[in-house]
């Protein structure tokens, strides 16, 4: 993203050079129009991009403790086979 962002403001940057022939080389890559709507897309797509990163990370803690919860409560079952508290695959009632 950010490489394709310098490039694109490097482009349009260049477009107004003194230099008449490279001038005209960066002016054949694309149109005004088309690097602004590019930019446009591609700060739509950035800020997608970060909303959905925030989402991951603001539900990383409760991923993680469900996922903790869920491990315990499987070596738990699998110590209390070892022991002979319990049968494989049936629910263990007290």
């Amino acid at each position: 993203m950010r490489e394709a962002n310098t490039t694109i403001r490097w482009v349009m940057l260049h477009n107004n050079c003194s230099n008449p022939t490279f001038k005209k080389l960066v002016q054949s890559a694309a149109d005004q129009q088309t690097l602004v709507q590019m930019i446009l897309e591609l700060s739509k797509f950035e800020s997608l991009f970060k909303d959905l990163l925030t989402l991951i990370v603001t539900k990383k803690r409760q991923v993680w403790e469900n996922n903790k919860t869920t491990c315990v409560k499987n070596m738990t079952e699998v110590s209390e086979f070892f022991l002979g508290n319990r049968n494989w695959g049936e629910e263990h009632v007290d």
